[in-house]
């Protein structure tokens, strides 16, 4: 061996000496080159200028035979032309057979010899090196099956361990000696296939050992072929795959409950030491996490399929949950670290096996319910901590909005599990304190993405306030969530933004809810009232303080334009609603109710008059008019009074001058039509007090309307004569 090593060494000391003169071969060719090509320029300049007359004319003054074309010998392309056609020194120096690792160098210096690898040439020395050794392996199992019915199991098991150590021992003393040579390397691998097809034969045909010794050797054998190939090649790394991927299917026809653990020990170690060998190249690594992974699932399949819930049985997969959640959380930090998406990916994949392996163990033990809220809940916060740390390295957008989704699954599932399984998680609201962190890491880090995701979730959990049982702490947490939510927006942070916009919504909704859970102690129908005059008051008071207009112009905005129609539509529901009830307090609270949502923007619809006036004229007159009618008032006696209430309208009319004039109109059309109503409809032939003194006032408020247009229109002359 030192003799080899030796004339390795002198080799390697030749090439490199070969490479150097090669070099410097290059380097005179391009002088004789350059110099050749300086002594024809001079040939051409001395034999040019042959006619001197000719250069007094104008005309062949222009072509100057100093051209660049021509005093370029200095410039740098004559440098590339010994690429293009070498000088003869170099054609004879390139027919030389150099070996691959030699630095060859042209006439610039640049590696030539770091060629890429063509179609043509890897199939020739790749794909069929590796055929054949797939061709002899197939003609040895076709000799073995002739010569077997001659032959004694010891003489078998003989010559499949000789062959298979001969076949490896050759390939391996070659591989060595040419590792460049892909067909050495295909010739060790079908020895070291060989070998590897020999144990498991032996074991399974033969039994000539048991299965703890057959582990032992498979082990020996996958690290052989690990170490012993220096450059971890992907030839071999597939072969030590396969060889452990078939140790593992075998591990199915196991009977005893004894094998579990070593076993287990043996698909831990291998997956450990490959994934620690073949972890420098990406694709290496990648292809080994996933055999590993793979490894680990079917080894749990076949636990569960031979041993069920035996202890051991379920030891080992609480071990394999382990092993998958601590995966999930490597997995991670390498995405943080090294930004390879793929890691992501594996990660996830962990943490779904994990989950499946967690729910398998506990299936059958007390508290099952709890125990797999507490994973799910474990394995959520782990991915929002990474949420945040990669938001923090890479503020990337879209990679952020892909983190939120899967660990917002991952909380989904938690809350939908917990709703069927686990109720008393989600009615006591407790969950509400995670929303909370996350809502207010987002708040004041300005994560939107997390803000988001704690309402979604939030809101997803709200939902469950609605059954039929649920209490009323549910309803109160998620009241406490959104109103701290808009609180903090609007006070703290000044936000102006769709968080906010959905902050108060949910916020009345809760609102109503726990309102009316709490008025259910009273009664269901004082329980409705008391909702509707929280949920409608509180929207009221949003708009009398302006807490969603921040300047000019934005009365009107898609926000103000929601909560006016949501004022319109609680008004309309308290004037139905007023019918539906017996006692006369509760009708009187619904007419307060009503009167105090009439004035909302009462003071804006003043300032812009015209339309606005006029609905908010209308406005009042319904209500007026439900009032008396939820009071079974008589019919002439509602006359009397929304007659009294269009005089009001006339005179508020007059008093706004031109912007009153739509009001105004409005209470003389009122007027006529109670006037109407008087003669049509209240008129009877029943003389009572009551009609009369009904009729006598109508006739007053007549007269008084006439009297209120005189005295503006005598007022209006006035003025115009003073102009």
């Amino acid at each position: 061996m030192n003799n080899l090593d030796n004339l390795e060494k002198e080799v390697a000391e030749i090439q490199r000496q070969m490479s150097s003169i090669n070099s410097m071969l290059g380097k005179v060719a391009q002088e004789i080159s350059e110099i050749k090509k300086s002594q024809e320029e001079e040939k051409i300049q001395q034999t040019q200028p042959v006619q001197p007359s000719i250069y007094t004319q104008p005309v062949y003054q222009k072509p100057v035979y100093t051209q660049p074309t021509y005093n370029k010998p200095v410039a740098p392309q004559p440098v590339q032309q010994p690429v293009q056609k070498p000088s003869e020194s170099q054609a004879v120096f390139s027919q030389v057979n150099i070996p691959s690792a030699v630095n060859v160098s042209d006439a610039q210096g640049r590696d030539t010899s770091k060629k890429g690898i063509f179609t043509e040439s890897w199939i020739g020395s790749h794909l069929m090196g590796i055929a054949a050794s797939i061709l002899i392996f197939i003609s040895l199992v076709l000799f073995a099956k002739l010569l077997i019915p001659y032959l004694s199991d010891v003489v078998k098991v003989g010559l499949m361990f000789t062959g298979s150590i001969l076949l490896t021992g050759i390939g391996f003393y070659f591989h060595k000696k040419k590792p460049e040579n892909s067909f050495f390397s295909a010739l060790f691998a079908c020895g070291e296939g060989c070998l590897y097809l020999s144990i498991i034969v032996t074991r399974a045909v033969f039994m000539y050992f048991n299965d703890i010794e057959m582990y032992v050797m498979l082990l020996l054998w996958g690290l052989m072929v690990v170490f012993i190939d220096k450059k971890k090649s992907l030839l071999f790394q597939i072969i030590a795959d396969m060889g452990f991927l078939v140790a593992v299917f075998f591990s199915g026809n196991m009977s005893s409950y004894k094998l579990i653990f070593p076993m287990l020990g043996y698909i831990i170690v291998m997956a450990v030491v490959y994934l620690f060998v073949f972890s420098k190249k990406r694709l290496s690594r990648n292809i080994q996490i996933g055999v590993s992974m793979f490894a680990l699932i079917i080894f749990e399949g076949n636990i569960i399929s031979n041993f069920g819930t035996n202890t051991s049985a379920l030891i080992v997969l609480g071990i394999l949950t382990a092993i998958f959640t601590v995966s999930y959380v490597v997995l991670l930090g390498m995405r943080l670290k090294v930004q390879q998406p793929e890691n992501l990916i594996w990660a996830l994949a962990s943490v779904c096996i994990a989950f499946v392996s967690f729910v398998i163990t506990v299936v059958d033990v007390p508290y099952e319910e709890a125990m797999i809220c507490g994973f799910l809940l474990l394995i959520g916060i782990i991915g929002e901590v990474y949420m945040i740390l990669e938001d923090q390295k890479s503020h990337n957008l879209d990679l952020n909005v892909i983190n939120a989704i899967w660990t917002s699954l991952l909380f989904l599932v938690l809350i939908t599990y917990a709703g069927f399984e686990l109720p008393k998680l989600i009615d006591t609201g407790i969950i509400y304190i995670l929303f909370l962190a996350m809502m207010c890491y987002g708040l004041f880090k300005q994560f939107n993405i997390v803000k988001v995701q704690a309402g979604g979730l939030a809101i997803w959990t709200m939902f469950y306030m609605f059954a039929l049982d649920a209490p009323v702490m549910l309803a109160f947490c998620a009241l406490c969530f959104f109103a701290f939510c808009f609180i903090v927006e609007t006070f703290v942070l000044g936000e102006k933004n769709y968080i906010k916009n959905t902050a108060y919504f949910m916020m009345l909704i809760a609102l109503a809810k726990f309102s009316y859970e709490m008025g259910l102690r009273i009664g269901q129908n004082e329980a409705e009232l008391i909702s509707i005059a929280v949920f409608s008051l509180v929207n009221a008071l949003a708009i009398g303080f302006k807490f969603f207009s921040y300047g000019e112009g934005e009365e009107n905005s898609p926000i103000n334009i929601a909560l006016n129609v949501l004022n319109g539509c609680m008004l309309l529901v308290v004037l139905v609603l007023m019918f539906d009830v017996s006692t006369k307090w509760m009708v009187w609270g619904y007419i307060l109710l009503a009167v105090v949502l009439g004035c909302v923007n009462l003071g804006r619809h003043i300032r812009n008059g015209g339309g606005e006036l006029l609905y908010a004229g209308i406005k009042f007159g319904v209500i007026l008019l439900f009032s008396l009618l939820a009071n079974d008032c008589d019919n002439y006696l509602v006359s009397v009074i929304i007659l009294a209430f269009a005089i009001v309208c006339i005179v508020g009319g007059f008093v706004l001058k031109s912007k009153g004039k739509s009001l105004r109109i409005y209470g003389l059309v009122l007027s006529m039509i109670c006037v109407f109503k008087f003669i049509m409809v209240d008129i009877s032939y029943e003389n009572s007090i009551g009609h009369a003194i009904s009729f006598l006032i109508s006739g007053v408020l007549c007269f008084a309307i006439s009297a209120i247009y005189n005295h503006f229109e005598k007022l209006d002359k006035i003025q115009q004569a003073g102009e």
